[in-house]
């Protein structure tokens, strides 16, 4: 069983601008059976009509398996390290909520980890 969270995130560019729209953000918290997350997450990501996905080098290659089994492409090309996600996102969440950024969805949590 998993120790950390499975996360799906889905997203979007707002038409002629370059401001990114979260659509969607789910987890899976463990325990929890890997099998089953990418199949929940799958499931998802077919009604938004997505067929192809981007994420890290978890576990040598065990989610392009898995995703492959629903029809998905996982790809790890052009994924950044968490270090450099952490670098380029401290601006983002040291902004001031006052300015022009949107606060964190309701009901949603960011954490340290």
């Amino acid at each position: 069983m998993p120790r950390d969270s499975a996360t799906l995130a889905i997203g979007h560019l707002e038409r002629g601008t370059d401001r990114l729209i979260v659509d969607l953000v789910a987890e899976k918290r463990p325990p929890f059976n890997s099998e089953s997350a990418v199949a929940s997450f799958a499931a998802v990501l077919k009604t938004y009509g997505i067929r192809r996905v981007l994420g890290d080098a978890y576990a040598k290659g065990w989610p392009t398996q898995s995703f492959a089994r629903h029809f998905i492409e996982y790809s790890e090309d052009g994924v950044p390290n968490k270090s450099d996600i952490y670098l380029h996102c401290v601006a983002l969440f040291t902004v001031p909520l006052h300015s022009d950024y949107d606060s964190l969805a309701p009901g949603s949590r960011m954490e340290a980890g």
